[in-house]
Formats: structure tokens, sequence, C-alpha cells
């Protein structure tokens, strides 16, 4: 039986990314960590509009795709991602056991399309 694990998101980068390095000295990988935030949107009783964000964290693996990211993606960045949900359990310093999720976009099956850059302020001479 065949199962999917496929998470597609559409939302804003929520600070520049962190390019890191995995591997042996000769054969280092490139990866690159940001959050990525989506929201949820709805009218509460006086009829407002309230904004809800829910954070994601992503990790690339794609060599392609993590130069894309360095040369391309800032905080504010609106990116359309997909990719596959990891998550990872471990034991705290106090003996709690803790989980986190992360979206990882590895080669062949992640995908990364930019679509809108953040606005910048030009500098006034």
């Amino acid at each position: 039986m065949k199962t999917i694990n496929r998470v597609t998101l559409l939302g804003h980068v929520g600070q520049d990314p962190d390019i890191q390095t995995y591997g042996k000295n000769d054969t280092d990988q490139p990866f690159a960590t940001f959050s990525m935030a989506t929201d949820e949107a709805w009218k509460n009783e006086k009829g407002d509009w309230v904004k809800k964000p829910d954070w994601h964290q992503i990790v690339v693996f794609d060599p392609h795709l993590v130069q894309l990211v360095n040369e391309k993606v800032r905080k504010g960045t609106r990116l359309f991602l997909e990719g596959t949900l990891k998550v990872r359990k471990w034991e705290d310093k106090e003996g709690k056991y803790r989980e986190s999720a992360t979206v990882q976009v590895t080669p062949f099956e992640g995908k990364i399309r930019i679509i809108s850059q953040p606005k910048t302020e030009e500098k006034k001479s």
C-alpha cells in the first residue's frame, strides 16, 4: 500500500535564510533553514478581520534550491513550497520528551517557487 507525505505551503518567509553545510570536509553539502508563515483569516463577532499566523520551520537540502534561496530569498519573500513533513523526537535536559516538525525540501521531490519579493525602500540621497 502506497502512502504520501507531501506538504504544500504558500506564505511569507519570516527571516533571512541561514545557509550552512554538513558532511565531511571533502563532501560538504549546503543546506538552508528559515521559517515561513501561513495564516488563517476570519471575521470576528464585530465584523473585523482577524489573522492568525502559523509558523513552519523549513530545511532545504536540494543544492540547486539552496543556491536559489541564498541568492533570491529574504525576509518577506512570498513562496510556494512543496516538501515532506519530518518529526524529530528527543529528550531535553530535564528528561522530558520533545517533538519538533520541519518541512524538508529534498532533491527530486521538493519545489520552491518565488511568488513575490518584499518591497525594499530606496535610499534617498
